[in-house]
Order: structure tokens, then sequence, then C-alpha cells
């Protein structure tokens, strides 16, 4: 036969009529809370109300038995939810690269160049490129090509402002001194560098250009090229919001990509940028040639 039981704070069953304990325990599971702890075994409740309690304690214990259940699955669903977020933290990065995935980063992207251009700030986005990455898969496998993505991918955090956890766009100018790091497509990264001129832009992406040139992987060495689209911050912007933002910041990656490519075809390994004034790739003189 089981009992229900309401404990004090030493957790020592407290001195209450029949009649007490179910209007105490009513109250408490209405309320949804369990200050004063409760013992109920809700699956034999039923049993010891039909044995032991007149037909108005039935009803008032079946109504314990309900709010109690309630109170035991909105537990296991904050549990869920709990897990569930704990999973969409994962699913926000690509597992090899641990960078940002695109289809989740590039919302927050965006917002960010609406904050970048409302203040006034400089800005640039970087695409860059595994050179010859499927000859990489080709000659040493895909497990091998997954140990790149891997390395490349620690040394562009090691080398970027990347330490918040999240790129979640708060109205704050201090989210607009940090760098938003993202696995665009296979072998392709894109960055978003904020409040920086394109000359300091080429030096964070040469530094990071030449580390990787210089990482050693298994014995194989292996590089990437780089294409920088920077918006100065002295020039007029373009009046940009919600309407037009998609358009903009798709230019602004198109733009980047041209700079990428022009890389690619005068030797990988190197890094270019877009000049707007004069719409042309201009190759960066600190390259290595091999």
């Amino acid at each position: 036969m089981s009992k229900c039981y309401i404990l004090d704070e030493h957790n020592k069953p407290l001195n209450l009529t029949h009649n007490e304990t179910l209007e105490k325990m009513t109250s408490i599971l209405r309320e949804g809370t369990v200050k004063d702890g409760i013992i109920l075994n809700a699956d034999k409740a039923y049993e010891y109300i039909e044995i032991d309690m007149e037909k108005e304690k039935l009803r008032i214990l079946k109504d314990i038995t309900f709010y109690y259940r309630n109170y035991i699955e909105n537990q296991q669903m904050l549990e869920q939810i709990k897990n569930l977020k704990k999973e969409n933290k994962t699913l926000k990065k690509d597992n090899l690269t641990k960078l940002y995935r695109a289809d989740y980063a590039m919302k927050a992207v965006r917002e960010y160049i609406l904050l970048n251009n409302k203040n006034d700030i400089s800005y640039s986005i970087v695409m860059a490129d595994i050179d010859k990455f499927k000859n990489i898969n080709d000659t040493y496998g895909h497990e091998f090509g997954n140990k790149v993505l891997e390395k490349i991918g620690s040394i562009i955090l090691n080398n970027t402002r990347t330490k918040r956890k999240t790129v979640d766009v708060e109205r704050r100018k201090d989210n607009l001194n940090r760098d938003i790091t993202i696995r665009y497509g296979g072998e392709e990264i894109l960055i978003l560098f904020q409040n920086i001129s394109l000359e300091n832009t080429i030096k964070k992406v040469e530094n990071i250009r030449q580390k990787i040139n210089d990482t050693n992987i298994d014995g194989v060495n292996v590089t990437m090229s780089f294409g920088i689209y920077n918006v100065d911050s002295n020039k007029r912007f373009l009046e940009l919001d919600e309407t037009n933002i998609y358009k903009y910041t798709s230019k602004m990656v198109e733009l980047a990509d041209k700079a990428l490519y022009y890389s690619k075809e005068n030797g990988r390994n190197r890094t270019s940028y877009y000049d707007g004034e004069t719409n042309t790739c201009i190759e960066v003189n600190n390259h290595i040639k091999k």
C-alpha cells in the first residue's frame, strides 16, 4: 500500500492530518513547486485511494496525481530542451574544422555588416581555398583530406579574434572587434574581419597563409590561396537595410571570390584583394614563390 508524505526541512514527515496533507500537497503541486519535499508514488496512488479513501478524497488525490505526473513530464521536457541546446551548439559548427557552418553563420555576417555600416567601421570579407585539395584527396585519401581540414581550421581559429562562444548579434560595439570564421563549403573558408583596414587585413591573412605554408601534415606540405574585399570606413557607404543586405553581402562575397581566383590563376599560395576604385584584383607583394 503506497503512502504520501510531506517532509520538513530536515526530511522528517510533518505531523499532519490526512486532510491537511492533501490540501498542502494539492497547493504545492498546483503552484508548480516542491518547496517542502514531496514523496508520492503516483503509480500506486489509485490503489491506495481505492482501499482507504472516500470519494471526495479520491477526487483530490487523483488531482494530486495528475499534477505530479505533469511535474515529472515538465522536468523530462526541460531535460530534453537542455539536450537539444547542447546538440544545437554542435550543429552550429563544422565537425572537422570547428569553424561555423555557413547555413547558421551567414545570418550573423549580414547583421554584423549592417552594424559595421551603421557605425562607420571598416571591415573585410576574406575568401580562402585549399590549393589542389581534390588532388590531395585523390592522392592521399579522404581521411588525410579530413586531417588537412582539421589542421587548417585550427590554424585559422588560433590566428583570428574568435574567442566568443556564439555569433549571436548583440547591440554592443565590443562585438564589432571580433572575427567570424566559416566553412563556406568543401575546402572553401570565409572570414569576416571587423574594425580593420585593408592593410591590417592583408597582414592578418598573410600571417595565416604563411603558417599554413610552414605546416607539415604527415610529411605533406599544404598551401592555401586568399582573396580580400575591404569596405573602408572613410568611403561613403551604401545605405543598407533588411531589404538589400542579402544582395549586398552576396556581392561582397563575389568580389572577395574574384580576388581569390586571381590568386589561384597567378600561381596559388598567395593573397590578392579586389580594388573597388579600379575594379581590378591586385596581388600583395610578399607572397611565396614556389
